[in-house]
């Protein structure tokens, strides 16, 4: 296969769907030329996992559907309670790499997802913009499709940023304490892989 025709192939596979853009650019995929095996900083959840049976509501007591998610890429912390410095680090780390997005700032949200808001005000406060949802007795459904969720102890999944993509598919996941330049590396190559825009 020629660069031109490896050119085309990648073009009309980020155009059906930007898991297929991340498996090309993780190197799971090849179409003919180097491989970029490695290229990513977060670890892939093969396959990647629509998710389903939201039963969370916002910040006003609003039902939350996966139709928050369409449109934008995603990144999810869990907190538990209290959000103690990891925690809290993580929702900053969330509003430095949208900012560092710069002109693709608003294809990317920033959404955590808690037990107990209570706790949750003087953070969401310090870090505008970062939309705060909260589990419901019926959300353990959702939770489980993240992975390393212990029934009942979402302190499980915590710590940890994911990565939803803009058809509402968990992809990627990154260790505790992980670099935010790692994060946004890896959202940049995916802003420039994917065509998909927010909804208007």
């Amino acid at each position: 296969m020629n660069h031109r025709t490896a050119l085309v192939l990648i073009v009309a596979l980020f155009v059906i769907s930007p898991v297929v853009a991340w498996l090309i650019y993780s190197g799971v995929i090849n179409v003919g030329f180097e491989a970029t095996q490695g290229k990513n900083k977060g670890e892939l959840v093969h396959p990647a996992r629509p998710l389903q049976g939201f039963a969370l509501k916002d910040a006003e007591g609003n039902q939350v559907t996966e139709n928050d998610l369409l449109g934008l890429w995603t990144m999810v912390e869990f907190a538990a309670s209290p959000c103690v410095e990891d925690c809290m680090k993580n929702i900053y780390k969330m509003r430095q790499i949208r900012l560092a997005l710069g002109k693709d700032a608003h294809r990317a949200q920033r959404v955590v997802i808690t037990e107990k808001p209570d706790h949750m005000a003087k953070l969401m406060a310090d870090n505008p913009g970062t939309r705060l949802f909260l589990t419901t007795d019926s959300s353990a459904p959702l939770l489980r499709q993240f992975p390393g969720y212990s029934e009942g102890d979402i302190s499980s999944i915590a710590e940890r940023i994911y990565i939803v993509d803009p058809l509402g598919n968990l992809m990627m996941r990154y260790p505790p304490k992980v670099d935010a330049s790692d994060v946004l590396k890896d959202l940049r190559q995916l802003l420039k892989a994917t065509w998909i825009r927010p909804k208007t």
